[in-house]
């Protein structure tokens, strides 16, 4: 099938296997971080159960970044990198939740209130070491870029609305993984490769 639409209906199934949840989220904080003048207003709003303007340009674009991204790869570069942004994506939650205080006193993310530090340094080591081993030093770059966009994700929540919300975790998830597929396209238009590394052996 041609490249786009096999980028598609990725993104379609990845939507599809996670109830669109991260998307939602996406939009939430969207629509409350850039929607609101105070934090009161900005939590109010990201409760609501309609999306705004911000969270649709927020949810087009970043699904346009992805489908783009993921075009623009070689099918067996693309199943590389699909491996590592998701793996990167999912430990963005921890990531914001290492700095960062859970606001609502119910909600989805209530589950992971009080993690310790090991049950969230763990999984995050565990993807660096995964990333390394399927694609190398330029595997490590992809997941530092995603890594980064999660902590940003979360500084600038706690600067809008004082911590997280479930809602800050999955917009975490969406935008780094369009992070590390950006990173990925750089990388691989800078003439590296994601290599496994028993290929150096």
């Amino acid at each position: 099938m041609p490249v786009p639409l096999v980028a598609a209906l990725v993104l379609a199934t990845g939507v599809a296997l996670t109830g669109a949840i991260h998307i939602d989220g996406l939009a939430d904080y969207a629509d409350g971080v850039f929607g609101g003048r105070t934090a009161e207003d900005r939590l109010r709003i990201m409760k609501l159960p309609d999306v705004g303007a911000f969270g649709v340009v927020a949810v087009v674009l970043v699904l346009l970044v992805d489908w783009t991204a993921i075009s623009s790869m070689t099918t067996p570069g693309a199943w590389s990198v699909l491996v590592v942004a998701g793996l990167v994506s999912w430990t963005a939650p921890l990531v914001v939740m290492s700095f960062t205080t859970y606001l609502p006193a119910e909600g989805l993310g209530q589950s992971y209130k009080g993690l310790s530090r090991l049950a969230i340094a763990g999984p995050t080591v565990f993807t660096f070491s995964i990333t390394f081993v399927i694609g190398g030093w330029a595997a490590l770059a992809v997941a530092l870029a995603g890594v980064l966009t999660a902590f940003a994700v979360g500084v600038f929540a706690k600067k809008s609305i004082g911590g997280a919300t479930g809602d800050v975790y999955g917009a975490g998830v969406e935008l780094s993984f369009a992070a590390a597929l950006i990173a990925a396209v750089a990388v691989i238009d800078a003439g590296e490769k994601l290599e496994p590394i028993w290929v150096w052996l």
